[in-house]
């Protein structure tokens, strides 16, 4: 079921964005925090939609609204659950893991602007007939400084 709520996701979820950071050629680096892996559970945030920003005066500046598979993770590799499959032998992404994007400098916001980050974060999928997923929206304000 998916979670509105920034404590919900961080104190019992374990979800969470670490930093955001501007970087040169128009990219944005931002590290995300995912649950360690617990009782044949996957670690790391596996899945990342509707991820956009937010600017003053603006329309949203979409990067992508589709769910993607991240941090290595794939439908073909995550854990059938607690069902008594053998954990030994699941791929384990990255508890903390670095998402690269690239945007378009004409269509962001101004240097010094603020701008709101939202993006729904998945962790803990697994596979029953289809894909579950713990999920969090993610909605925060950041200072846009790129470097110059």
């Amino acid at each position: 079921m998916p979670v509105y709520c920034f404590y919900y996701c961080v104190i019992y979820l374990d979800i969470w964005v670490n930093e955001l950071k501007w970087l040169p050629n128009n990219q944005v680096l931002i590290s995300l925090h995912g649950p360690p892996t617990d009782k044949c559970i996957q670690q790391g945030i596996e899945i990342v939609s509707d991820f956009k920003f937010y600017i003053l005066n603006k329309v949203p500046y979409i990067l992508w609204n589709e769910r993607r598979w991240i941090n290595g993770y794939t439908e073909n590799n995550i854990s059938g659950g607690r069902d008594g499959k053998d954990c030994s032998k699941l791929y384990e992404g990255a508890v903390d893991h670095e998402l690269t994007s690239t945007y378009d400098p004409n269509e962001f916001a101004s240097p010094g602007q603020k701008v709101a980050l939202e993006m729904w974060l998945y962790g803990n999928c697994r596979y029953k007939g289809d894909t579950h997923c713990d999920a969090c929206k993610i909605y925060k304000y950041y200072d846009y400084n790129p470097p110059k």
